[in-house]
C-alpha cells in the first residue's frame, strides 16, 4: 500500500471519537500534524465557506465520518444539518479535484429484515426500522452521491469511496458529546458508583446483541479503505454498492457488556434493564469478508479492548482539554 506523505489530508469531525483516532492513525503511519488540514469554525452546512476552504487549502484526501455516527436517532433538523454537510463537502472535494474522499456511516443504513451476517448487497434489499428510517434515507442520499460523483461515465470521474461501520468504542473527546453505547454505559455506572446508588437503570433490551470494534482499529479500516489502489475498491464492490463494510466480527449482548463494565469499575450495586416497549431488538452483525479478503484485520478482541479501556485513568479520556486542543486545534486552517 503507497503512502504519499505529500497530501494534504482533511478531516471533517476531527474532534469526534473516530475523527480524532483517524488523525491519531495518520500520526503514527507517518504523517505531520502540519498535513492535517481541519478547521474547528468551518461550517459544513455553509456551501460558500466551504468551497473557500477546500479551494485555499487543496486537500488530497479527505476523511468524512458522518454525523450519523450515533447510538441515538437524530432529530429532522440534525438530519437535515448532516445532508447538508454532505452534499457540500463532495460537491466542494471534486470541484477542487480531491484525489479521494472516503463517507463513513453507520449499519444502521442497512434493512430492517437484512440477512444476518449483512452484507453488502443487503443494502436496498427492504427497509430500514421506522425509528432509524430518516437517517438511513439521508445517509442512502450521500452513498449515492459518492457513487455518481465517481461514476466512469463522468467526464472527470472522482475516487469518492464509502465504509458502512458497526458500532465502535474507545477512548473520547472529553470537549464533546459521545452517544457510543459503551460510553454511555460508562457514564452511568460511573455516576451510580460515585454516588453509591444502590441501582442503576439501563434502557434497552438485555437480550439485545451488539458489534462493537474498538475505534482505532476501526480508523485503521478506514485508512486501509482509502489507501487502497482505485482497481481494487472498484474490483471489490459493485454499481449500487460501492461501499466497504467495516466490523469486528464479534457481539456481545446488552447485558452481559454492563455487567462486565460494571466489574471492571467495581460496581457492586444492581442493575435493571427497560426495554423500549416500542422498540424492537434488532442485530446489526456486519459480513465483512470483503474487508478481510483487502487485507485488512482488528489488532484488539473486544475483551481485551473492554479492559483496557476501563484501565485508563478516567475510563473515557483521551487526554485532558488543554493537551487536547494543543494538539487537535490552532487559530490556522491546520493541526500545530
Amino acid at each position: 500500500m503507497m503512502i504519499k506523505y505529500a497530501d494534504q489530508i482533511y478531516i471533517a469531525h476531527h474532534q469526534s471519537t473516530l475523527g480524532a483516532a483517524i488523525v491519531r492513525q495518520l500520526l503514527s503511519q507517518g504523517y505531520s500534524q502540519r498535513q492535517l488540514v481541519t478547521r474547528d469554525d468551518l461550517d459544513l452546512c455553509d456551501q460558500a465557506q466551504v468551497l473557500a476552504f477546500f479551494a485555499q487549502e487543496r486537500p488530497d484526501q479527505v476523511y468524512f465520518p458522518s454525523g450519523a455516527l450515533h447510538r441515538e436517532a437524530l432529530s429532522p433538523e440534525a438530519i437535515a444539518t448532516d445532508m447538508a454537510s454532505a452534499v457540500n463537502v463532495m460537491q466542494a472535494a471534486y470541484e477542487t479535484n480531491v484525489d479521494r474522499l472516503l463517507f463513513i456511516t453507520g449499519a444502521f443504513v442497512y434493512p430492517q429484515r437484512a440477512l444476518l451476517p449483512i452484507a453488502e448487497e443487503e443494502l436496498f434489499n427492504g427497509l430500514p426500522s421506522a425509528e432509524w428510517r430518516g437517517q438511513a434515507v439521508a445517509q442512502w442520499a450521500a452513498m449515492e452521491l459518492c457513487e455518481s460523483y465517481s461514476h466512469p461515465s463522468r467526464r472527470r470521474p472522482a475516487d469518492f469511496r464509502c465504509a458502512v461501520a458497526c458500532q465502535h468504542y474507545g477512548p473520547v473527546n472529553l470537549l464533546t458529546h459521545d452517544t457510543t453505547l459503551v460510553t454511555d454505559l460508562i457514564h452511568r455506572i460511573q455516576q451510580a458508583r460515585q454516588s453509591d446508588q444502590l441501582f442503576v437503570t439501563i434502557s434497552g433490551d438485555p437480550n439485545e446483541r451488539h458489534e462493537l470494534l474498538h475505534v482505532d482499529d476501526m480508523a485503521d479500516a478506514c485508512l486501509h479503505v482509502l489507501q487502497l489502489p482505485r482497481n481494487d475498491f472498484m474490483g471489490s464492490t459493485a454499481p449500487m454498492g460501492r461501499h466497504i463494510n467495516i466490523g469486528s466480527g464479534e457481539e456481545i449482548s446488552l447485558s452481559d457488556l454492563t455487567y462486565e463494565l460494571a466489574g471492571d469499575m467495581g460496581y457492586t450495586g444492581c442493575i435493571n434493564f427497560e426495554p423500549s416497549p416500542a422498540a424492537q431488538p434488532q442485530r446489526r452483525l456486519l459480513d465483512s469478508w470483503r474487508l478481510h479478503s483487502l487485507g485488512w484485520s482488528a489488532l484488539r478482541e473486544l475483551q481485551d479492548g473492554l479492559k483496557q479501556l476501563n484501565n485508563s485513568p478516567l475510563a473515557i479520556q483521551t487526554c485532558q482539554p488543554e493537551q487536547w486542543r494543543s494538539l487537535l486545534t490552532s487559530s490556522t486552517a491546520h493541526i500545530d
